[in-house]
C-alpha cells in the first residue's frame, strides 16, 4: 500500500489459531485412541454405501480379513466371496432382509482369507436412511471371535470325551439340577432302569426320588 507521501506501507493481521490447533490435536488423539481400541478389541468398522456400492473400512478390518495390497475390497462382493461356502447364502439372506426391512443387521459366520485359514466373525450393522426413508448406507463393525469359538469348541470336545468315559464306567452316574431336574444319566444307569437318555430327560423322566 502506498501512502500519500509516496512511501510503501504494509498492512496485515494476526489471528490467534490456538483454539483451532488444540481442536485439531484433540481430534487426532481421538482418532488414534479409536484405532488403538479397535486393535485391542479385534473389532473393525465398515461402511457400505448402497447407492454407489462402495465399501470403506477401518485399518483393523484389513488385518482381521487378511486383505492384501493387490486385493480390491471396495465392493461388497469381495467380502461375500470370502465367506465360508457353508455360511455364505445365509449371511447374504440376513443382510438383504435387513436392507429390505430397514432393520439392524447381525450375523455370525466364518471367513476364509487367502492364506486358507478359517476365522469366525461377529458382524453388526445399522441402516442409515435418507429424508425419504430409504436405506442408503449400512454402518457397522466386525469382531474377530475366532479365539472364543475355538475355546468353546475345545470345551465341547472335552465334555464329549468326559461323557464317553462316564458311559464306559460300570458305576451309575446321574446329574440333577438344583430343582431336581434330570440333566444326565450315564449308560450303566440307563441300562439298569431300562430307559433311553431321551426318556430320562423327557416329561416322564425318572425323578430324583426314583433314582435314589
Amino acid at each position: 500500500m502506498q501512502t500519500s507521501s509516496g512511501n510503501l506501507e504494509f498492512v496485515g493481521a494476526v489471528t490467534d489459531v490456538t483454539v483451532a490447533k488444540q481442536s485439531e490435536e484433540k481430534l487426532r488423539r481421538s482418532e488414534a485412541d479409536l484405532l488403538e481400541a479397535q486393535r485391542l478389541s479385534h473389532t473393525g468398522s465398515w461402511r457400505h454405501n448402497l447407492l454407489s456400492g462402495e465399501v470403506t473400512l477401518s485399518p483393523e478390518i484389513f488385518r482381521i480379513r487378511g486383505i492384501q495390497a493387490d486385493d480390491d475390497p471396495s465392493r461388497a462382493e469381495f467380502f461375500f466371496d470370502r465367506i465360508h461356502p457353508e455360511d455364505r447364502t445365509v449371511v447374504k439372506q440376513i443382510y438383504e432382509r435387513a436392507r429390505i426391512q430397514k432393520t439392524d443387521y447381525e450375523s455370525n459366520y466364518r471367513i476364509v482369507p487367502r492364506d486358507g485359514t478359517i476365522k469366525h466373525l461377529h458382524t453388526i450393522g445399522h441402516p442409515i436412511l435418507n429424508e425419504s426413508g430409504d436405506v442408503v448406507e449400512f454402518f457397522g463393525t466386525a469382531t474377530d471371535v475366532t479365539e472364543q469359538c475355538q475355546a468353546e469348541e475345545k470345551i465341547r470336545q472335552s465334555e464329549g470325551q468326559l461323557r464317553q468315559l462316564l458311559d464306559l464306567t460300570p458305576m451309575h452316574i446321574t446329574e440333577f439340577g438344583p430343582d431336581g431336574t434330570p440333566l444326565y444319566n450315564n449308560q450303566a444307569s440307563l441300562d439298569y432302569h431300562g430307559v433311553t437318555l431321551e426318556e430320562h430327560l423327557g416329561p416322564n423322566n425318572l425323578s430324583l426320588q426314583t433314582i435314589l
